[in-house]
């Protein structure tokens, strides 16, 4: 009896243990529950969800764009681009910018290109794909086909935007041309248009290059009515870099034609119309003369005239002959005179600069005669190498055409020019200094083995519009360009032969 008291005893002990170990055990697990459940909205703001990782992207269009007529119906490649990286996160490609979708992304810093066009076609090439860059070019292959109307719009998505992203800082990536010629004969058949020095290349921020390497050309084919002829045509911006605009004019009569060069002061610029118009006569049988374009709104439709085209200018008629140069009266004319002439070594004249005898054949007889003035000795007198040209009578304007040096670079190119005009037979020769400046010239041929050898025009040099006189003009080298395409301004200069064409009108 004594011994089954005991071991019953030893149970209930057992129990109480284990019931004790089992309250111990349980109360931090109570105690979690206690927790987790008083802070549970607290534990549940923390814990970030899958929405809350996830951002979407509304694209539209910016208020900006108003002055943008229909850019919302144009089609649409939109690019998402990661800031921190150049490669496409996200693209795709719409009708029109209400049709496209939204981009859900997780959250981050982004950038949204947008380029519209009017219309697709297929001489306009880009990457329509999220393999696209930063950098992808958008290149037209054919210069000669229409080429629609781009509009490239940007704009950054940070964490702090809300949903709707407006596509701003809108650029049009394209210019317009509008040419009006009057007065055409009229045995004229058809006139063609080829503009030169254009890009055919833009990427994606903006930046316009060549596709080859060299700039490009547009044919544009003039439309007959009458007496006139006209077009106008979307074209790629001229390269900036360039002076002027070069414009080649093919006038057919039947099928013979024949080919005018007309030089452009300015450029041709993105998201502007550029107006030429005038009488045939003075566009082209004047090829030479430098117009100043104008520019006017892209959607423009009133005519600009360029300066040329005032009411005295309609009623002058100009006239041009040939005037034979040279520096010796027998036999020569004795009318021309440079300030200086380089000398070799020995001391003699290596290069004379009175042999002008305006044959650029190429042939060995006439490509090494070119003139350098005496650099060390101008530089020395504080003087600049100049040209002094006898007209002979009164004259209201003067072409000067020129060719660079041949062979290799071409040596050093003639840059900036300063042409004055004078009445005193003193200051022939540089005896005076009472020249009235009339222009500055500035050539436009004088990259390094490209343009060696290369025909140099100034155009039609105006005096006063035709309304001065002047007997003598003289011809200041302001700067050149080396051998490596440096611009210098230094006088040590090569020039080949010259002609000179004086002008008159009434």
């Amino acid at each position: 009896m004594k011994a089954m008291m005991m071991k019953k005893q030893n149970v209930g002990n057992a129990c109480g243990w284990a019931d004790r170990l089992a309250r111990l055990l349980l109360l931090p697990a109570l105690t979690l529950v206690l927790l987790c459940s008083c802070d549970e909205d607290k534990a549940k703001s923390e814990r970030p969800e899958e929405g809350d990782q996830l951002w979407k992207i509304v694209p539209v269009l910016a208020s900006e764009s108003d002055g943008f007529e229909g850019l919302g119906e144009y089609g649409v490649s939109l690019y998402l681009f990661n800031d921190m990286s150049s490669d496409c996160y996200k693209y795709q490609h719409a009708d029109s910018f209400g049709d496209l979708e939204p981009f859900v992304v997780e959250k981050a810093a982004y950038s949204l290109v947008a380029l519209m066009m009017d219309r697709e076609v297929p001489h306009v090439s880009y990457e329509a794909s999220d393999e696209a860059k930063k950098n992808t070019t958008v290149t037209v292959t054919d210069m000669n086909e229409a080429i629609p109307d781009m509009v490239l719009g940007t704009t950054s998505v940070s964490r702090n935007v809300g949903a709707t992203v407006p596509v701003s800082d809108l650029q049009r990536l394209v210019g317009a041309l509008d040419v009006r010629l009057t007065d055409v004969p009229n045995d004229v058949t058809a006139v063609e248009l080829t503009v030169g020095d254009l890009y055919d290349r833009v990427d994606l921020t903006g930046q316009y290059d060549f596709a080859t390497g060299e700039p490009a050309s547009k044919r544009i084919e003039l439309t007959k009515e009458g007496t006139v002829f006209s077009a106008r045509s979307v074209l790629m911006p001229s390269d900036e870099t360039r002076a002027n605009v070069k414009m080649d004019f093919r006038v057919f009569r039947g099928d013979a034609y024949e080919d005018f060069v007309v030089r452009l002061s300015g450029s041709i610029p993105a998201d502007k119309l550029t107006r030429l118009e005038g009488r045939a006569e003075e566009i082209l049988k004047n090829a030479e003369l430098t117009l100043g374009l104008t520019y006017a709104p892209w959607d423009a439709s009133i005519t600009i005239e360029d300066h040329f085209q005032t009411d005295d200018d309609l009623n002058k008629v100009w006239s041009s002959a040939p005037l034979p140069i040279s520096g010796a009266a027998d036999p020569g004319y004795d009318n021309f005179w440079a300030s200086s002439v380089f000398t070799d070594w020995d001391g003699s004249v290596k290069y004379d600069s009175y042999l002008y005898d305006g044959i650029m054949d190429g042939s060995d007889e006439h490509k090494d005669l070119y003139w350098g003035p005496d650099a060390v000795g101008e530089a020395e007198k504080g003087t600049v190498p100049s040209w002094y040209v006898d007209l002979g009578t009164g004259c209201q304007g003067i072409t000067l055409t020129y060719w660079n040096k041949f062979g290799g670079k071409g040596g050093q190119k003639l840059r900036t020019m300063n042409i004055y005009g004078s009445n005193a037979p003193e200051d022939y020769r540089g005896g005076n200094e009472s020249w009235t400046l009339i222009t500055t010239f500035t050539s436009d041929r004088t990259k390094p083995t490209e343009d060696a050898g290369a025909e140099v025009t100034t155009g039609r040099i105006e005096f006063d519009k035709g309304n001065a006189t002047y007997r003598y003009v003289k011809c200041e080298i302001t700067s050149r360009v080396d051998a490596d395409g440096n611009v210098v301004e230094d006088s040590d200069v090569n020039v080949a032969e010259v002609q000179i064409t004086v002008w008159s009108c009434k």
